[in-house]
């Protein structure tokens, strides 16, 4: 598009130069023919002159409105669209997870979040959370947070960050995209220390950097086709941790309902059977008393289930009891373990509606 300049250059030449001209040629050659005497012929040619001047004029209005009102708000139309396709990497804050990171678009989705059990004890729950958002290219830009109960005492070394490395391995390996690990290193990130990961599938690249601070766990993470990661250092040094207090993961013990047990009449094998399932009513109690001052559970509901697992645990052991001993008749052994089987309906009812399943 021409400059606005010549635009106008070029109107000035039609209207003081090329316009008379034309209307001296008209009147010439009016002049010329024996018609020039013609009143009604006279009238057409003046008219007619009059006619390219209303288009001449109208032209110049045109060029003005398009100069100097339609083209600066072509302009700032086209500057907003090419800004709105473009990353502008806004800040996205979890207090769940604890953490805020510049995100492409500051606005990923939530695809994961639920409860894990612990290495340490099954019956603690860690809380897994997954945020993913794409930027314009496709690449993909995620944050893994593993957040464990308050004081449950995660070590922040290199150590305990293995086990966070195997199991990455373990998941990309029997994923559908079945990706392998190319590279790993041991660096630092925000003054902890963090492990580096790279792995290759048929057609992505994956880059990971875990690191542990307080009670949580993080990943931060680009799956990209390009093995350099041009954004995954910008995306990565934009993280921050909030230092809420109240998002520390609360502690979740798993409904505990465990197998029936059957007297078999082999002492042995049943004081066996008898004690696994005493071991996990103990775990069970244990971990919901963990969860008292929870907000997300009632004293009254917490109550209830810790008093079913203390007969369940008080019944189980009155049966070993009276297996080691021979005391007890067999009615009467039968009806206590009826007992127990009851009661672990009970609290695995109560269990589960408490964990929200």
């Amino acid at each position: 598009m021409t400059p606005a300049y010549i635009d106008i250059f070029l109107y000035l030449i039609s209207v003081f130069v090329i316009m008379p001209f034309v209307e001296k040629v008209l009147k010439r050659n009016l002049q010329k023919t024996k018609l020039s005497h013609n009143v009604r012929i006279r009238k057409f040619y003046k008219r007619f002159i009059y006619i390219i001047r209303f288009f001449v004029i109208l032209g110049a209005i045109f060029l003005l409105i398009h100069q100097f009102i339609l083209k600066p708000i072509n302009t700032v139309n086209h500057s907003a669209i090419v800004s709105s396709s473009a990353n502008v990497w806004k800040y996205f804050s979890s207090t769940e997870g604890n953490f805020k990171i510049k995100f492409p678009n500051g606005a990923p989705k939530k695809i994961t979040d639920e409860y894990h059990p612990t290495l340490s004890a099954s019956y603690l729950k860690y809380r897994l959370l997954q945020y993913f958002e794409n930027d314009v290219n496709g690449d993909l830009y995620w944050v893994e947070v593993n957040a464990y109960p308050e004081n449950y005492g995660l070590i922040n070394s290199y150590n305990s960050l293995s086990n966070y490395e195997n199991s990455i391995k373990e998941n990309l390996k029997n994923s559908s995209d079945s990706a392998s690990l190319i590279s790993s290193n041991q660096d630092t990130f925000k003054g902890n220390p963090s492990i580096n990961l790279v792995f290759k599938s048929k057609n992505y690249y994956y880059k990971y950097r875990i690191f542990a601070i307080g009670e949580y766990a993080y990943g931060i993470v680009s799956v990209s086709t390009n093995r350099d990661f041009p954004q995954f250092e910008k995306f990565a040094n934009s993280f921050e941790i909030l230092n809420s207090n109240s998002s520390l993961a609360p502690i979740v013990a798993p409904a505990i309902n465990p197998a029936p047990v059957f007297l078999t009449g082999n002492k042995e094998q049943d004081i066996s059977a008898l004690q696994a399932t005493l071991s996990k009513l103990q775990n069970g109690k244990s971990g919901w008393q963990e969860s008292y001052g929870d907000p997300k559970y009632s004293k009254a509901d917490l109550d209830k289930l810790i008093d079913l697992y203390s007969r369940e645990i008080a019944f189980c052991e009155t049966l070993i009891l009276n297996l080691q001993t021979g005391k007890g008749s067999v009615a009467d052994n039968t009806s206590l373990l009826n007992a127990i089987g009851d009661m672990a309906n009970q609290s695995d009812t109560i269990a589960n509606r408490l964990n929200g399943k």
